[in-house]
């Protein structure tokens, strides 16, 4: 659905207020339909991810709540309702819910990447590396996948393995600066400083000059000189 797309594009660009409006609004006009109808939660699952950007939590966890109506064996549902009630600082109900993603029915990458970070989330990181490798399967163009499985890999020092992803990823998508990132941190643990510094420097040049991610870059980048 086109307005769904639209919604999608104003959470990424930093605009989540614009996409909780048509959203809403959207919601209203399906509310009608049946409960099952597959758009209606994805209406409320990116509702969540608009309130998740504007910090409004609590909001957000009843969108997710609402979508889990729809939607009970999500891992991507259950691993947002726990992501709520992480930021939120409810411990008990946030590992809860992650537990659950882990045992969800994956279906599609998005569905392994949530279960992956839930299984990271709890401690399990091997299985977390196999949940990322599944979405890889599912779909070998999943850039999202790739780096999540990378840093796993690097948080677990298997930094030749992770540097291959990253390697790999950078291949796919030529622009993406995580890729670029990923390679200098692999490089940076195993102290070849002089490649780090060239990854870091190739992911600065494609960021934006107001990019966020531009802070993280530069401190690694010094602790390459």
């Amino acid at each position: 659905m086109l307005i769904l797309n639209l919604a999608a594009i104003y959470i990424d660009s930093g605009k989540p207020e614009k996409a909780e409006k048509i959203l809403r609004e959207l919601r209203e006009r399906v509310s009608g339909l049946n409960e099952h109808y597959s758009n209606i939660g994805a209406i409320h699952i990116n509702l969540g991810a608009a309130y998740i950007k504007m910090n409004d939590y609590k909001k957000a966890l009843e969108s997710y709540k609402d979508a889990l109506v729809i939607m009970p064996h999500s891992p991507l549902v259950l691993f947002s309702i726990g992501e709520c009630y992480d930021r939120l600082s409810d411990e008990k109900h946030a590992k809860e819910y992650f537990e659950l993603a882990t045992r969800g029915i994956s279906q599609k990458a998005q569905d392994f990447i949530s279960q992956g970070t839930a299984f990271f989330k709890i401690g399990d990181n091997k299985k977390a590396i196999l949940s990322f490798n599944e979405a890889i399967r599912v779909d070998p163009f999943d850039v999202n996948a790739r780096i999540f499985l990378g840093n796993t890999l690097i948080g677990n020092k298997y930094y030749a393995e992770s540097f291959k992803i990253f390697f790999s990823t950078s291949k796919l998508s030529p622009n993406h600066a995580p890729a670029y990132t990923g390679m200098g941190k692999a490089m940076l643990a195993t102290g070849n400083l002089r490649e780090a510094r060239k990854h870091f420097n190739k992911a600065l040049s494609l960021l934006p000059p107001a990019s966020p991610e531009r802070k993280e870059i530069l401190e690694l980048l010094g602790k390459a000189e």
